[in-house]
């Protein structure tokens, strides 16, 4: 039987801390995604309603600062 050298624990190490770095960047990236997804889910519901002329969250109606300015 041979005799195998031992392992590097070290080398090992580094790798483990590696890989939890990479997990970690994942998940921030992950959260970091999902953030954006739900700005732009917000974003396109404030379009909706604006095209469909309902109230927005200032209280005015799509155009209506518009033909009060005009009616002045």
């Amino acid at each position: 039987m041979r005799n195998r050298p031992p392992p590097d624990f070290a080398a090992l190490l580094h790798a483990r801390d590696l890989a939890v770095e990479a997990l970690l960047a994942a998940a921030r990236a992950n959260a970091t995604f999902k953030i954006l997804d739900h700005l732009m889910d917000a974003v396109r519901a404030y379009d909706r309603a604006l095209a469909a002329g309902e109230k927005t969250a200032e209280g005015d109606p799509k155009g209506q600062d518009q033909a009060n300015t005009e009616q002045s």
